[in-house]
């Protein structure tokens, strides 16, 4: 009986709690993504004051991953298809290329060099990463193929080139460590450009998406909390109940090992090792039929949850049996066996 009450405690609380558990790590890995933690910020002063010098400093900021700055796109053509061609979008960056995109084929390109997104490349004829593009006056040689990193899609689309010294990058995109450090990040932000007016800047912060995963994550975990302490709770209980009534059943046999002369703590103990015993074994029952159950949903709570729920139950079990094998071990062994 102990067995099968641990084993269903352990059940119910790994697909309850664990299933709970499994939703809160999954809603905070969809709101921690990448695109949950970006900022955009638009220099709107006309004064180019985001430098690579900017992109340095905000480099070194814990609340930082990564960060870089953009011109404005404008159109260019490749060499191969001159002024008849597709027109891909370039844009010039300042910071670590591979902050935004991934090399797929080629190199990194230097000053006057460029790379091409994958997708741009079949648009435009390219087999391979060579030639030229124009834009204006501006040609880059292409030196590479790329695929834009998450959350910047729309790079996917065009070319990116080193930025020169006296371009202008005036959208700062900077993805936060985590979303709990966005609005520290966008703070970081405004006090390394120090812009002289508030209204220079532009920001787009997704602050409620932190707000949002804060809250969603403290109801979730509280409501985990509360429903493991209720069958923690009722089964403390019932193993409680069912240690009792076993004691009572089997008071003669208790009862005449004590005028053996088995000390009252050994048959304490002897009746906890016997309760722990079966709740190891229920615990482990329970704890691998919840995983099963689970399997279908694919909601995988954490292996150190589903550890933890067994070593606890484990743990339960034996001291919710303290009070009755005290009391067992507390009567008179005379008056039980004089007891029909």
């Amino acid at each position: 009986m102990i067995a099968l009450l641990v084993a269903a405690a352990c059940a119910t609380t790994i697909l309850t709690v664990g299933r709970a558990t499994a939703a809160e790590a999954q809603l905070e890995s969809r709101l921690d993504s990448a695109g949950a933690r970006l900022i955009n910020v638009q220099d709107v002063s006309g004064d180019n004051l985001i430098q690579s010098g900017t992109i340095t400093i905000l480099d070194g900021f814990s609340t930082v991953e990564r960060t870089f700055a953009l011109s404005l796109p404008v159109d260019a053509e490749t060499g191969a298809q001159g002024a008849g061609g597709t027109r891909i979008p370039v844009w010039e960056m300042r910071g670590t290329i591979t902050d935004a995109v991934a090399l797929t084929r080629g190199r990194l390109p230097g000053q006057g060099e460029a790379i091409i997104s994958a997708t741009a490349a079949r648009a435009a004829g390219l087999d391979a990463p060579v030639g030229i593009v124009t834009a204006g006056t501006n040609i880059w040689a292409v030196v590479g193929f790329y695929v834009a990193r998450a959350p910047f899609g729309d790079l996917d689309t065009g070319i990116v080139a080193p930025a020169n010294p006296v371009s202008s990058t005036p959208q700062l995109y900077l993805v936060a460590r985590s979303s709990a450090d966005v609005q520290a990040a966008a703070n970081d932000v405004r006090s390394v450009i120090a812009p002289v007016e508030s209204n220079e800047l532009a920001f787009t912060v997704p602050s409620t998406l932190a707000e949002l995963q804060a809250s969603l994550g403290a109801d979730l975990g509280g409501l985990g909390h509360a429903l493991l302490l209720l069958i923690l709770a009722a089964g403390s209980l019932l193993v409680a109940i069912v240690v009792f009534a076993d004691t009572l059943v089997r008071r003669t046999d208790l009862g005449r090992r004590r005028a053996l002369g088995m000390p009252r703590n050994t048959l304490v103990a002897f009746i906890l090792i016997r309760t722990a015993s079966s709740a190891t074994g229920g615990s482990i029952l329970g704890c691998i039929t919840g995983v099963v159950l689970l399997l279908p949903s694919g909601a995988f709570p954490p292996l150190p949850f589903v550890l933890a729920t067994g070593a606890l139950a484990a743990i339960v079990a034996p001291t919710a049996a303290l009070f009755p094998a005290a009391a067992a071990a507390l009567r008179d062994p005379v008056t039980v066996l004089r007891t029909p």
